[in-house]
């Protein structure tokens, strides 16, 4: 049985695996990211959240990322939206920050996690 999704500004079908259709996503994660929207003041289009272990993302990887524990989410956002948003990201209490600007405009992101050692990187 799922649990309740009491989340503002996030469905769980757009957190969900895009490979199983699962959604377990952390509550904790989901109130912080209910709090970068609001504090964005506009909406924040997320390429891919919770993972299944077997998604191909994860099923390649030595250990499982935290996607698939649901502590993660990847935002589509390229230009001054990716600095505004890694800026609010950061002021709220997210750990895990990849920025990915390169390539095509439609597949840039910014990833966000919970991870207990803070940790920046781009690629």
């Amino acid at each position: 049985m799922n649990e309740p999704w009491n989340y503002q500004f996030f469905t769980r079908t757009e957190m969900s695996c895009r490979w199983t259709g699962k959604c377990q996503m952390d509550p904790t994660f989901m109130l912080m990211l209910d709090s970068l929207r609001l504090a964005n003041g506009k909406p924040i289009r997320v390429s891919s959240a919770f993972r299944d272990p077997s998604h191909p993302s994860e099923a390649g990887k030595s250990a499982p990322g935290w996607h698939t524990k649901g502590k993660a989410a990847d935002l589509l956002v390229s230009g001054e939206e990716a600095y505004t948003l890694l800026r609010l990201a950061l002021s709220i209490g997210f750990t895990g920050i990849v920025v990915s600007q390169t390539g095509p405009v439609e597949k840039r992101f910014l990833h966000v996690d919970t991870r207990p050692t803070p940790t920046l990187w781009s690629y």
